[in-house]
């Protein structure tokens, strides 16, 4: 069985002058640039990572420490005192598995309410997952 497969798209939509088909058949065979070129003005994809951990680790934290760590201690209390059903291991899950989950993104999706997409999150500072 040929997992390969010649197709004359590139061909026939040059005969039939469909630049648009043209050249979207061209950028699925042979463009190879990603997609995210620039964030902010920066192109240094370590200066992105950097200014993407500090704008978030900027805009999620409590608003007020004191009823944070009200609520904390509170969450504490209640854990010491539950007996629930125990989880089993494949219930449990780390940096690796959110690590995994974000790489099988799709990309070239609509952002989230944040504006953010699956290009964010691949070329998110390590940290992200």
């Amino acid at each position: 069985m040929n997992t390969c497969r010649y197709t004359n798209d590139l061909h026939e939509a040059l005969l039939a002058k469909n630049g648009v088909t043209f050249w979207k058949c061209w950028r699925s065979k042979f463009d190879t640039r990603p997609n995210c070129t620039q964030v902010d003005g920066f192109t240094d994809p370590c200066i992105i990572a950097n200014n993407f951990a500090c704008y978030f680790s900027k805009i999620y934290h409590p608003n007020n420490n004191q009823r944070a760590s009200s609520l904390y201690n509170e969450y504490l209390t209640l854990r010491n005192n539950y007996f629930g059903f125990p989880l089993a291991s494949n219930f449990i899950f780390g940096t690796e598995l959110v690590g995994n989950a974000m790489s099988g993104l799709k990309s070239g999706k609509a952002p989230d309410i944040n504006g953010l997409t699956a290009e964010h999150l691949f070329r998110a500072h390590p940290i992200l997952s």
